[in-house]
């Protein structure tokens, strides 16, 4: 977890972030809203396979920016994961405020995720 008075760890800069899929992840959601498109599983299922591979590497990214490390630059993180938190109808500073509450509390008794399971004594 990052704050904001610690460097973000090194990252090697070497590969795009995949959410630079984004786009291809958008034409694949157009390609399915043709009706030619779900009438063949032969085109259904590799079409549904890749939307689904690329969405899942921009919430991975979307993840990543709300620890400030998707990049060596924080500045970057910040921009890219509102520009997805905005693709995707999630404000990125709300997303991040209650990631990084989910780590702050993540297996201690005052989970608030496993409420009542962890402790039924502790109230939200």
């Amino acid at each position: 977890m990052t704050t904001d008075h610690q460097p973000a760890p090194e990252h090697d800069g070497g590969a795009l972030p995949l959410c630079v899929l984004f786009p291809l992840g958008a034409l694949c959601l157009g390609i399915f809203a043709q009706p030619w498109a779900t009438q063949s599983v032969r085109v259904y299922l590799p079409l549904l396979a890749v939307t689904s591979l690329v969405f899942l590497c921009c919430t991975s990214c979307f993840h990543e920016t709300a620890h400030q490390t998707l990049s060596n630059s924080t500045w970057l993180s910040v921009i890219v994961g509102r520009c997805l938190g905005t693709l995707m109808f999630t404000p990125y500073l709300t997303y991040r405020k209650s990631h990084i509450r989910h780590h702050i509390y993540l297996n201690k008794p005052t989970n608030f995720e496993l409420w009542p399971c962890s402790n039924p004594n502790v109230s939200l």
